[in-house]
């Protein structure tokens, strides 16, 4: 019995080597390529999804009290400065009879015993929007710009999965790529809630690739690919970071660093001719013309030499039946998921998962920069140590399966954070 079932697995096997379809499905050059398109939208709108960490980050400043102050006043303290004033968002009054009586010299008795809050500052340095935007002690402003671009990511990633199914993953890949680009018109803004309305426009138009953008790499590389697909994915989006750092250490002005990072996305349109169209996408909705056009360059790509005129000879029904789509003809609604309470259970989860994730990592690689030492190499050293693991949670998802791996990493995950509370307050 024990022979008999090696002998029908052999012929399988050999089955499976000599299908035509199989051999279109095995990762090659094709696949290969198509990956490092999509990498490359990825990379740049992580760098996008991160910017106002640098852009929108805390600069030091005092409040401006233009009698007083020279004509290139620096950001610390003077002599003048009365006591008990805090200098980040009060000012002192100047007392005009003393101020006159001591030359027209500022000191610390030429004030009256008032305080009045500024509206202009003196910043140690113009690399972010508080001072081009003269933001000053209005911190809740700065923090709502991430908040803000968070919002237009939720927006984004609820909306782009259905359009990616309306109209293809290629088409959305395309308009979220690009879409980014309105971004870097905030170089050109001088009022704050115009600026956070283009950061949430572009987080709407831009953050929806992390959705549509694995969903492609999947149905490219195969069921069989879909743990090592979303490494890649995740280290695309680790490199992206890395690499904004890295530009944001070298061009410390928030207006060069939008131009770096957003300006590149206009070339994602050469998307329409380079990207191709997932084809189960394609046979879904009945486009097998370009389901065949597909297979012949896969089969160029990859050195299968198929004949044209195999391909050509599939039917319909054939390629289905690979594909496992000949019983898919009705198309799942979202009452379909309130029905049925094995999905709606692992849907809830599995966004609760996500969610909690997602805070924990942007959570620490966001504060991440507020750590002593720079804060550039700190922020890169945040997104280096995810790339173990990502490589872990492959080699595990694989052999000891997905719950057991996503709990032993939340419960470990769980118990670092919390050491950090015993943690010396210098040495965290």
């Amino acid at each position: 019995m024990v022979v008999s079932n090696v002998i029908n697995n052999n012929k399988m096997h050999e089955c499976d080597a000599s299908d035509p379809f199989s051999k279109l499905q095995k990762f090659g050059c094709f696949q290969f390529y198509q990956y490092f398109l999509l990498c490359l939208p990825l990379l740049v709108v992580s760098m996008m999804h991160v910017n106002y960490v640098f852009v929108a980050e805390q600069v030091n400043h005092r409040c401006k009290v233009p009698e007083c102050d020279i004509a290139n006043p620096v950001v610390d303290i003077p002599s003048w400065w009365p006591k008990n004033v805090d200098p980040k968002c009060y000012k002192p009054i100047l007392d005009i009879k003393k101020y006159q009586a001591n030359n027209n010299t500022c000191s610390d008795v030429t004030f009256l015993e008032q305080i009045e809050k500024c509206n202009s500052w003196i910043f140690e340095n113009h690399n972010s929007i508080i001072s081009e935007l003269n933001l000053g002690c209005d911190s809740w402003k700065v923090s709502l710009v991430g908040s803000i671009h968070n919002a237009g990511m939720i927006v984004s990633m609820m909306i782009t999965g259905w359009i990616a199914d309306k109209i293809g993953r290629k088409p959305t890949v395309i308009i979220c790529s690009i879409g980014g680009f309105v971004g870097m018109f905030k170089i050109f803004v001088t009022n704050y809630y115009t600026y956070i309305a283009l950061e949430f426009l572009e987080s709407v138009l831009a953050s929806g690739l992390y959705t549509v953008a694995v969903v492609l790499l999947i149905e490219v590389g195969g069921e069989t690919k879909r743990v090592s697909t979303g490494v890649i994915f995740s280290y695309a989006v680790y490199m992206g970071e890395i690499s904004f750092a890295l530009l944001a250490m070298g061009f410390k002005y928030w207006k060069y660093l939008i131009l770096l990072v957003y300006t590149p996305s206009i070339l994602f349109i050469s998307f329409t001719i380079f990207l191709r169209e997932s084809t189960r996408w394609q046979i879904l909705h009945g486009r097998m013309d370009d389901v065949k056009k597909t297979f012949k360059i896969t089969s160029k790509m990859n050195g299968l030499h198929l004949p044209q005129e195999t391909i050509d000879a599939w039917s319909d029904v054939e390629i289905k039946s690979k594909y496992n789509l000949e019983m898919q003809i009705e198309k799942e609604t979202m009452k379909d998921v309130i029905r049925s309470k094995e999905i709606l259970t692992r849907l809830a989860v599995t966004s609760f998962c996500f969610f909690t994730s997602s805070f924990l990592y942007y959570g620490l690689i966001i504060h991440s920069v507020l750590l002593p030492g720079d804060k550039y190499t700190n922020f890169i050293l945040t997104s280096v140590v995810s790339f173990p693991g990502d490589l872990l949670a492959y080699y595990t998802m694989n052999y000891i399966g997905r719950r057991i791996t996503l709990q032993c990493g939340y419960i470990i995950t769980a118990i670092f954070l919390l050491a950090q509370i015993f943690s010396p307050d210098r040495k965290y």
